[in-house]
């Protein structure tokens, strides 16, 4: 099919003001809004950016929900980037956020019999024999499934990092290369799981090879954790929202797209359910694959994207399991715990939640906020807050919540022997069911560019072509290069997507990086 002619660049004669309309304020809406802001005054036309969300604040999915007992807003679940996630990095220094994030350098796990071992960097080695010492001592796997292990990261290292139509999974491609059932279970899974939200049996050999290439081997601070320390609603809601502002961005919350027309000469009706209407020149839907299903229908031919395409996406859950305890667990900030229902937990700063006998029990259930029950209990001390993380969590589907609270408080318990005596005093189970897209085999293939071949019409989401996973990274990435495609389409280019880490001189080397 030929695509239609390039629309004319607009050039001083346009109109005064060029009018951009970004809908979704998720990161990648984020993104796009913040990239085309900080270079707005450099155009002419003038540019007027406006963001549009269909919830009370921005963030998207990294959001927080207000919790009806204390006022407090509480993470829907942990978000955790790593240092190899350059263009987040961007974007949070850009808008004077670093101070809102831990990095943690020591990555620990704890075994089924609550011994504790830790993957750090050394000072002594480059990149990619940088985690080889604590690996060395990774007792979690034996000996011979540790250098199996390594053999099998370096084989898959060496592997082009271009998807293929008929891909393996990574489980295929790891049972063919050595790895028995265990050494997947306890050293592969938690990293595939926690990084894809997808389980190795279902996600491709590219998308898993993206996360351990990038994360292990590239650079030695590509595995470092970067933590959030105050609530995503803080952090993604009101400080973003609050910089974008000072940009010049308009920002319009709580408004929900019903549909988007194109009208020649004027350019795209923007049309909200609050029957409300805005037009635009140029527009960037940064907004989830199924939502952009039902807008198609009335934008002008050739497709937006293909059917085809987006039927080939399908939602992976992720579950957060709040937990509050009358004492602390661990002195530890983090732990993964391979081969338990409870993948990860994290130390949390405590809300100030109401815990007093008055308060009595609670229970909801259902996406979103989701408490499940307050225990009665006097309390002398404020409570020690933590959250699990659950990522791929479809088993967890129909299962009673307090089921699965008692077998994750007794996994913790296993796990961290100190806590046995520590009591639950409250627990919240949330569960997104379309937190991210799964990273099926051959998907990357169908992944839609940013720049589409509707004239002004542009698209930004983890879920569209950026070269990484569904991820923060990858939603600000496709914002970045949206913008980009805007620019250039004004006559203004602009380089806003931020290089990856650099690749380490050995590790280019040895597996022939680019």
């Amino acid at each position: 099919m030929s695509l239609p002619p390039r629309p004319q660049v607009l050039t001083d004669s346009s109109p005064s003001t060029v009018h951009i309309g970004i809908v979704g304020g998720g990161l990648a809406g984020i993104a796009a809004a913040a990239a085309l802001g900080q270079v707005a005054d450099r155009f002419t036309p003038r540019l007027k950016i406006t963001l549009y969300d269909a919830r009370r604040q921005l963030g998207g999915r990294a959001a927080s929900f207000r919790d009806p007992s204390s006022g407090e807003w509480i993470d829907h679940c942990q978000h955790v980037s790593l240092g190899c996630c350059t263009n987040l990095a961007d974007l949070c220094r850009r808008a004077n956020l670093q101070a809102c994030f831990r990095r943690d350098k020591l990555v620990t796990f704890i075994d089924d019999r609550g011994r504790r071992f830790d993957l750090r960097a050394t000072h002594w080695l480059p990149a990619p024999f940088h985690l080889a010492p604590s690996f060395l001592r990774f007792g979690i796997l034996s000996l011979r499934e540790r250098a199996g292990a390594v053999r099998a990261l370096f084989r898959l290292a060496r592997l082009p990092p271009e998807p293929q139509r008929d891909e393996p999974t990574i489980a295929q491609w790891l049972a063919e290369n050595g790895q028995n059932p265990r050494a997947i279970e306890l050293f592969w899974t938690p990293i595939i799981v926690s990084a894809l939200s997808e389980l190795p049996t279902t996600a491709s050999l590219s998308a898993a090879r993206k996360v351990f290439v990038d994360s292990l081997l590239r650079h030695r601070d590509g595995y470092q954790l970067e933590v959030p320390t105050i609530p995503l609603s803080d952090l993604y809601g009101t400080k973003l929202h609050d910089w974008l502002t000072q940009l010049g961005i308009e920002i319009r919350c709580q408004a929900a797209l019903a549909s988007v027309r194109h009208e020649p000469d004027i350019g795209y009706s923007l049309e909200f359910t609050s029957e409300q209407r805005a037009t635009h020149q140029i527009v960037v839907l940064a907004v989830s694959w199924h939502s952009l299903s039902r807008l198609i229908p009335n934008l002008p031919t050739p497709p937006l994207v293909s059917d085809c395409a987006l039927h080939r996406f399908h939602a992976a859950p992720i579950t957060g399991v709040h937990l509050w305890f009358d004492r602390p667990l661990t002195n530890l900030p983090h732990a993964v715990l391979p081969g338990r229902t409870a993948q990860w937990v994290f130390s949390r700063p405590q809300p100030r939640l109401d815990l007093s006998p008055m308060s009595g029990p609670r229970s909801q259930s259902g996406d979103g906020a989701a408490p499940g029950k307050i225990h009665p209990l006097p309390i002398e001390h404020s409570p020690h807050y933590y959250q699990v993380v659950i990522s791929a969590s479809r088993d967890l589907s129909g299962q009673d919540r307090d089921h699965l609270v008692e077998q994750v408080c007794a996994e913790l318990r296993a796990a961290f022997p100190s806590a046995c005596e520590a009591q639950l005093l409250c627990s919240r189970v949330v569960t997104e069911n379309a937190a991210v897209f799964s990273p099926a085999c051959g998907l990357d293939l169908f992944r839609p560019p940013q720049r589409t071949a509707v004239p002004d019409l542009f698209l930004a989401g983890d879920w569209t072509a950026t070269g990484w996973p569904a991820t923060m990274e990858g939603a600000v990435r496709s914002g970045y290069l949206a913008a980009e495609a805007v620019c250039e389409r004004l006559g203004h280019p602009q380089r806003f997507l931020q290089p990856e880490l650099p690749t380490a001189r050995l590790s280019r080397w040895l597996f022939n990086f680019r």
